[in-house]
């Protein structure tokens, strides 16, 4: 019998550059549940069935942080007969507020993480939690016999393969929040350097730094401009997530620079697009077929190992790229995709343990 599901999440907003993917994991998953109340920090446009309905802390509205918190424990008493499970997203301070309410109460809890971050806040939503959920196991910094393994929710009906370029420019793509630790700085720096050795390329910037990485975004658009890079690097800012996947087919190499701990959606939605990739993060290994692995992954602290790889996909023949975006979009829809993501998680949060490790 399918259970009613009580969903917290930050923002439910399909138009959201960074968080609109997350409005079709709702989508999805409610074919598997009766009802689904969502919790969000911030309600923006949706289109769900009748059967989810939206409730806003109250963020989209000005409110501060006590009204947040009243509001929370309003909806999860108000709510209290409507849900038989408890489903959060990224945020541990859920689980503490409301963990031993719902321990009381003999209702399930489970949150998705996927972040290398291990504090007190995550140590205590998980000593609470009945499961945690994560996508791959090196992107849970706590793996026990709680955690349950599920991949990623890509969906490969929207990012699809495009037009294959001919163009003699090889044009790089990065997409994501602009911060130290995406290390857009090494992709200029490489981009220089091809460049300065005679290769025709540019790079596209999609993104918008968080409100501590102002400073390092000024800094990369000041190189841009230092080192006469304006005609061949473009900063869009931010790009609505309906819109992305068109972005992916315009460009020719993905660009991945986040290090072990992460387990980037940007680059797995590139993937499904059939966008070569390259990618510094060791959680990939588990995935990409051995034959591409030395071509394509590189060390994020070296400059010269991302231009190694680079140069390595820019000299493919156009057949050997195609190929390799080929197998890109199977790996997708074999293990990632939004379909089997909804799959799974509904069968863990009705109490199956197909998936844990």
């Amino acid at each position: 019998m399918k259970k009613k599901l009580l969903l917290f999440t930050q923002k439910m907003d399909r138009s959201d550059d960074l968080l609109g993917i997350y409005h079709e994991w709702v989508r999805f998953l409610s074919e598997h549940f009766s009802s689904i109340e969502v919790v969000c920090l911030v309600e923006g446009e949706h289109d769900l069935p009748k059967h989810v309905r939206v409730h806003s802390l109250g963020k989209d509205q000005g409110r501060g942080r006590l009204t947040y918190i009243w509001r929370f424990f309003c909806s999860i008493i108000s709510l209290r007969k409507k849900y038989d499970v408890v489903f959060v997203h990224m945020n541990p301070e859920y689980v503490i507020l409301g963990g031993l309410l719902w321990k009381v109460w003999k209702k399930p809890s489970y949150m998705w993480y996927a972040h290398p971050a291990r504090n007190i806040r995550f140590f205590l939503a998980h000593f609470l939690l009945s499961g945690a959920v994560t996508s791959v196991k090196s992107a849970y910094p706590y793996v026990n016999n709680k955690t349950h393994v599920i991949g990623q929710g890509i969906d490969t009906l929207r990012f699809i393969p495009g037009g294959k370029h001919t163009e003699k420019s090889v044009k790089l793509l990065s997409l994501g929040r602009i911060s130290p630790m995406k290390h857009i700085d090494l992709l200029l720096q490489a981009v220089k350097k091809l460049r300065d050795a005679g290769r025709d390329v540019t790079a596209t910037i999609v993104g918008a730094p968080g409100d501590h990485d102002a400073t390092y975004y000024e800094e990369q658009r000041a190189f841009v401009k230092e080192h006469n890079l304006s005609d061949a690097v473009t900063f869009t800012g931010k790009i609505p997530n309906v819109e992305t996947p068109a972005i992916y087919r315009a460009h020719d190499i993905f660009v991945s620079l986040t290090k072990i701990g992460f387990f980037d959606k940007t680059t797995l939605e590139a993937m499904a697009s059939e966008v070569p990739i390259v990618v510094a993060n060791a959680a990939f290994k588990q995935i990409l077929p051995e034959a591409y692995r030395d071509t394509v992954m590189f060390n994020n602290t070296d400059i010269d190992s991302l231009v190694r790889a680079l140069e390595q996909v820019m000299d493919m023949e156009k057949a050997e790229r195609d190929a390799y975006g080929a197998v890109l979009r199977k790996i997708i829809e074999k293990e990632h995709n939004i379909l089997q993501l909804a799959k799974r998680l509904s069968e863990v949060l009705h109490g199956k343990d197909t998936y844990k490790k």
